[in-house]
């Protein structure tokens, strides 16, 4: 959802909404709907006289923000995607493609990842995110986890509370991170078990939307207790103007302060 930032911005310049009223004319009764967010709409016409009144930017009123947001990741896919492409010729000169008619070939693409669900004010999307999962042979034998949002449809509400919910990184990979490996545990994690000695019990997790990487103790079944997803729902508590709990996925609900 979007919300209108007047409060904030009047805030910001210690003014009250007598004074707004006398810049910019609009009546304290619109006035009061706006700042409290009961408006049922804004007209351009209103939004003209606060931004020049004010003299700020239009998007300096708008913020993205939710009331509901609930993030489930569930099972594991492996996914194959089919791609065309049209063959031709290149000039060696001009480096001009001419294709070749009736000559269009297909390649395809396998994945494995996670079906996941994002329903956010009462809308709902499914998607199925890749994923990585590596064991790197070293004295240690530490296992890696590669996570991509970058291609994914939640990529931009990813950003955003990236940006706006404390330890929001954290949170998430966590709780992506037990639900993969949960997954494997009777697959993958036994055969990595029974093969390798693994004496530094942690998986390195990274993402393609940030250089940042988190690390994670694993329990002797090489999978993610669920304490420590509480841990971190905590720290987002403790931090955020959404209260967050978990059932069946991490859920966020704004709280008013």
């Amino acid at each position: 959802m979007i919300k209108f930032n007047l409060k904030k911005v009047m805030k910001q310049k210690n003014l009250n909404i007598s004074q707004l009223n006398e810049m910019t004319g609009i009546s304290r009764n619109s006035l009061s709907l706006l700042i409290n967010g009961k408006s049922q709409g804004v007209q351009f016409e209103t939004i003209e006289k606060i931004t020049r009144a004010l003299n700020i930017e239009i998007d300096a009123l708008f913020e993205k923000s939710f009331n509901e947001l609930k993030i489930v990741f569930e099972n594991l896919y492996n996914i194959t995607q089919k791609h065309e492409y049209q063959t031709g010729n290149v000039d060696p000169q001009t480096k001009e493609f001419t294709p070749i008619e009736g000559t269009k070939e297909e390649y395809s693409h396998t994945f494995i990842g996670i079906g996941s669900k994002y329903m956010i004010d009462g809308s709902e999307l499914e998607e199925t995110i890749p994923y990585n999962f590596s064991l790197e042979f070293n004295t240690d034998n530490i296992l890696h986890l590669n996570v991509s949002l970058k291609n994914s449809d939640f990529k931009n509400d990813f950003i955003y509370l990236l940006d706006n919910v404390k330890n929001f990184q954290n949170l998430l990979l966590t709780y992506i991170t037990l639900k993969i490996l949960e997954n494997l545990k009777q697959s993958k994690l036994e055969k990595i078990k029974n093969n390798f000695k693994i004496t530094n019990k942690k998986i390195i997790v990274t993402y393609d939307l940030s250089d940042n990487s988190i690390q994670l103790p694993l329990d002797d079944d090489l999978t993610i207790n669920y304490e420590h997803l509480n841990y971190e729902i905590k720290k987002t508590n403790d931090k955020s103007l959404y209260k967050v709990t978990f059932d069946d996925g991490i859920y966020f609900k704004y709280q008013s302060r």
